[in-house]
């Protein structure tokens, strides 16, 4: 009855949704396109990842020798941190604390215990950096740390790379901005050594 007026509706209405297509394809020539769903809002940037500074040793060097700092190092890297302790408080047997050459490898080693944590003990992040900031308060700075004793020409693969994963966890930097470097022994560390293996224990020193 209504001929024109309806196929003007039917052509308009086509129109319409031609438009639609076009736009949803195109996003139009001045509309923004709808968001993806899931994506961030506009503007907003991707939150960055903090970097992990948590307490870990590499395991490399497995040296069969008995030196206290292989085994300490040893028990860490397989985090038996309870065992550690123990061994690191043994005053009697074939291997003590005092067996350590430098004083400094005590505090270094005592703040690795401290770091290491598991089921059966608890790490405790600031007694390890009390001992770390009582190196240069009792023994000057960290040269040479790691370093034969005697010769300084040999160094200690389990005792460098302890004092880099120590350094890391505890001043929050990669481990490569930390390396066992030569220069001048302290003069307060030649003064414990010259006391041959009879000089407190330098934990006790520590406030």
């Amino acid at each position: 009855m209504f001929p024109y007026p309806a196929k003007q509706t039917a052509v308009r209405t086509a129109a319409v949704a031609a438009f639609a297509v076009l736009a949803l394809a195109g996003c139009g020539t001045r509309a923004a396109c709808p968001p993806p769903v899931g994506s961030a809002p506009q503007g907003s940037k991707p939150e960055a990842v903090k970097p992990d500074f948590g307490f870990k040793l590499p395991r490399g060097d497995k040296s069969p020798n008995e030196l206290i700092a292989n085994s300490v190092y040893k028990l860490l890297s397989d985090r038996h941190c309870k065992t550690a302790q123990k061994l690191m408080s043994q005053t009697e047997g074939n291997i003590t604390w005092r067996d350590f050459e430098d004083p400094r490898e005590v505090l270094l080693f005592q703040a690795a215990v401290e770091l290491c944590g598991n089921d059966d003990k608890a790490a405790d992040p600031q007694q390890a950096a009390k001992l770390w900031n009582a190196v240069p308060q009792l023994y000057g700075n960290w040269n040479l740390i790691g370093w034969d004793v005697a010769t300084t020409n040999n160094l200690s693969w389990h005792i460098c790379e302890t004092y880099r994963a120590v350094a890391s966890a505890i001043m929050e930097r990669p481990k490569d901005d930390f390396e066992c470097e030569r220069g001048e022994r302290p003069q307060q560390v030649e003064a414990y050594l010259s006391l041959q293996g009879q000089g407190p224990d330098p934990r006790e020193l520590v406030q």
